[in-house]
């Protein structure tokens, strides 16, 4: 129509759109990876011989990062509510889930 004017998208909705956008279609893989992490931690529990502790410390990073990704991903895809133009979009979330957000983070190390 005339003499309308269209204003571009608000950075907080865009984040929201990548975010949801990038969840869905990685969180079947993070599942994946999460699924294969657990299989290894199965596998040592059962092994012939104890690891010791430093194999489990470094294995108990790799199972954080896989089930972060996991948790990052279900709650930009399900959990994050599309925001309204009319308030500004901030995050607030429980105790040691900063960076639930970070969907930038994925492909490296995360944020937290």
């Amino acid at each position: 129509m005339r003499g309308e004017i269209t204003l571009p998208e608000a950075p907080q909705h865009q984040a929201w759109r990548e975010a949801h956008l990038a969840a869905s279609q990685r969180i079947a893989g993070f599942r994946s990876d999460l699924r294969g992490t657990l299989d290894e931690a199965i596998t040592l529990l059962e092994a012939d011989h104890e690891p010791d502790s430093n194999m489990w410390f470094e294995f108990s990073e790799r199972l954080r990062y896989t089930s972060r990704l996991l948790a990052s991903a279900i709650y930009c895809l399900r959990e994050w509510p599309e925001p309204h133009d009319s308030h500004i979009d901030i995050d607030d979330p429980p105790y040691k889930q900063q960076g639930r957000r970070h969907f930038w983070g994925w492909d490296g190390e995360f944020p937290y």
